[in-house]
């Protein structure tokens, strides 16, 4: 039987170890993460990314096999700024693992503390600090509101009993020392949380599971 030689340009490519991976690109997408993205250095075996936090942490995440030319960063180990990164590919799988020099340095940025207020204000008065989580905004502080949304007053100095059965909502300050509202905010129960006449400022709403 004859065995023809294939073309040169279809015969699979040795893995350089003097090749660093080019073409790095990143989308970020809020509640997804940041989607990374690299030319693969051809027939590498695997790759180490390298990336420096807002914070200026150091992370370093190796992959070996599977998809060597892209790699998604969850959003919920992700924090608001801009993180830079880098990566280098393994020729090999035996020590030293013939290591290609590092790629150029690429970055991305994650949310933005400037889409966040710095503060928040409700109905009454109360200016709570703001501050941005991945894509979110949250408050500081806990609510010290005592009317709802509309103006409606909501009960308070309850019996133990009362708290748990008055369906038109219920606050109470920590251990019953007035000076714990400005400390630690009020104590709602689950009816003027539930409650559809708002318990947060216009804008805001409160924590759910989701």
């Amino acid at each position: 039987m004859n065995i023809a030689m294939l073309p040169s340009a279809l015969q699979a490519q040795p893995c350089d170890p003097s090749v660093a991976p080019t073409g790095l690109s990143s989308t970020y997408t809020p509640g997804v993460g940041a989607q990374l993205q690299w030319n693969a250095v051809p027939s590498s075996v695997g790759v180490q990314i390298k990336a420096t936090s807002p914070s200026g942490a150091n992370l370093t995440r190796r992959l070996i096999g599977g998809a060597l030319n892209q790699y998604l960063v969850p959003h919920a180990v992700l924090s608001a700024g801009v993180y830079t990164w880098q990566v280098q590919a393994a020729c090999s799988t035996t020590p030293p693992y013939a290591i290609t020099p590092i790629s150029a340095v690429a970055n991305f940025t994650v949310g933005s503390g400037s889409s966040c207020p710095a503060t928040v204000t409700d109905i009454d008065g109360n200016v709570y600090l703001t501050i941005p989580i991945g894509s979110q905004c949250w408050t500081a502080e806990n609510l010290k509101m005592e009317r709802y949304r509309n103006g409606d007053a909501i009960p308070t100095g309850l019996s133990d009993g009362a708290w748990s059965s008055t369906t038109s909502g219920a606050f109470a300050v920590y251990n019953n020392v007035t000076a714990n509202k400005a400390t630690y905010g009020l104590l709602y129960n689950w009816y003027a949380v539930n409650d559809s006449r708002g318990l947060c400022p216009t804008g805001w709403h409160e924590p759910t599971d989701g």
